[in-house]
């Protein structure tokens, strides 16, 4: 008898002829597959005479192929039950021109598959989908949270509360600015609108209620960093990019509400071999900014994310690519609180917030490289994470509008578990089934971000901002932020 190893699920050949006596053999026929089972065999005739004839007619083997290629050779394919697992025989005879043998036989020792959730490329592949959707999230709530805080800036009023005078030459003669020498007319105009804007500024003190102020921005950021290799886990690198549009509206003294709309996509690299993870992500969000007093704020954001993952994996046991794609869908919420207190040009403002965000990825398969190719059940990603930070502001009056430099710290800690990822091979669809946690990256992180907001004298605003995150695992996260906002 002869021996070889297989795969549940994969063709295995054998050449019945190799070491048989008795030849030349004309026939051969399977007998039996022991269990019954374990799987299915066929047996195919190689070679012969048609073979020698063709290779004679176009002068190619030399005469002593051609004689070889006269004696047929027959290979015994077995393919093993997807779910056999154990050893499996079969029995076959085989026939010369004379007689038939007595049943020979070949012993298939069937291996049980390996463990998928044990794949450093397979654990790699899912802690790349799961934190590619908490980033989807973050990016969102960051992008709209910067707006709502220049909602609330300078106190309670909802556009940036900062009113700027035309630059005349007599202002520009005060700075030291050379300039042509000042008419009586231009000192005077100067003088009423100085005038003008004092009183405005009073009755805004006194609480009079102006007309609403329409908001139109747009925010986007670009975080990269990389994810450390965790147990059994390959490392991931990201790249993922957020854009956010938006318009609000200020309905009272003490509220400014708005809707918006966001676009994100997410690149990242997993290991060295291939595997890789790209997403997409479409969201819908409303948001409001309530002011009860003339520090005091309360922001909130709700929204909903659709989500789409294109997917490719570096199959361990044959060097293949399988590739997959899954979609899912993600509700985002968002509540701050704090106060802006001002001290002459400087705002402080300590603040509160907590974000939360439940998603759910659709179970998909993966295409081909069977029986290597897996399967993917339901997977849920739920992120609740508290922050406690403090901003600064500088305000400055430059020749073309308000400079405002900025410094932010901020404590995050995530308090919800790390959800788990079901799998199995694609072509058992009775199990067996796997299970593996996602990965437990550190739960508490520092950033420090630090940048700059200009506002001109049109009513421009722009925001320009870079965050550094670290944690205790070492992981490289970074972010540049930009915002561009007008008021009508």
């Amino acid at each position: 008898s002869v021996t070889a190893e297989a795969v549940p699920g994969e063709a295995q050949q054998v050449d019945i002829t190799r070491n048989a006596t008795g030849g030349p053999f004309v026939a051969a026929a399977v007998v039996a597959v022991l269990p019954a089972s374990a799987g299915t065999a066929t047996i195919t005739r190689v070679g012969g005479t048609a073979t020698a004839a063709a290779a004679r007619a176009t002068g190619g083997p030399s005469p002593a192929a051609a004689a070889m290629a006269e004696t047929p050779s027959f290979m015994l394919t077995f393919t093993p039950n997807p779910a056999f697992v154990g050893q499996a025989t079969v029995q076959f005879t085989l026939s010369n021109a004379f007689a038939t043998s007595v049943p020979a036989s070949v012993v298939f020792n069937i291996a049980p598959r390996r463990d998928p959730s044990q794949d450093a490329e397979v654990r790699g592949l899912i802690d790349a989908q799961s934190e590619s959707t908490r980033r989807f999230a973050r990016a969102q709530i960051d992008n709209f949270q910067r707006r709502l805080e220049a909602t609330h800036r300078g106190g309670g009023s909802f556009t940036n509360a900062v009113s700027f005078q035309p630059t005349s030459h007599c202002r520009q003669a005060e700075r030291g600015i050379a300039a042509q020498p000042c008419s009586p007319d231009t000192q005077d105009a100067d003088n009423d609108f100085r005038d003008a804007s004092a009183a405005a500024a009073a009755g805004s003190s006194e609480g009079v209620q102006g007309q609403g102020d329409l908001g139109l921005w747009i925010g986007g950021a670009i975080r990269s960093g990389s994810l450390n290799r965790q147990t059994n886990s390959n490392g991931v690198d990201f790249q993922t990019d957020g854009l956010s549009v938006g318009a609000d509206y200020r309905v009272a003294q003490s509220l400014a509400i708005g809707a918006g709309l966001g676009w994100g996509r997410d690149d990242s690299d997993v290991g060295t071999r291939g595997s890789r993870s790209k997403g997409t992500a479409y969201t819908m969000a409303l948001y409001a900014s309530f002011h009860p007093g003339k520090a005091f704020f309360f922001d909130t954001l709700v929204g909903y994310q659709m989500l789409s993952y294109d997917l490719r994996r570096f199959v361990t046991d044959d060097s293949s690519l399988a590739e997959g794609n899954r979609d899912g869908k993600q509700w985002i919420a968002s509540l701050s609180t704090g106060a802006d207190l001002q001290r002459g040009d400087v705002q402080i403002t300590p603040y509160a917030r907590v974000d939360v965000a439940r998603a759910t990825l659709d179970g998909y398969a993966e295409d081909g490289v069977a029986p290597f190719a897996l399967r993917y059940a339901d997977m849920d990603v739920a992120t609740t994470t508290g922050n406690l930070g403090l901003r600064l502001e500088w305000r400055r009056e430059v020749r073309w509008g308000r400079l405002t430099p900025q410094l932010r710290v901020e404590y995050q800690r995530d308090f919800q578990g790390r959800g788990d990822a079901t799998l199995s091979y694609a072509d058992l669809s009775g199990g067996p089934f796997y299970r593996t946690a996602q990965s437990a990256f550190d739960r508490n992180r520092l950033m420090v971000g630090i940048g700059a907001a200009l506002l001109t004298e049109q009513g421009l605003s722009t925001r320009l901002e870079y965050r550094g995150i670290t944690d205790g695992d070492s992981n490289n996260d970074q972010t540049w932020m930009i915002n561009l906002e007008k008021k009508y």
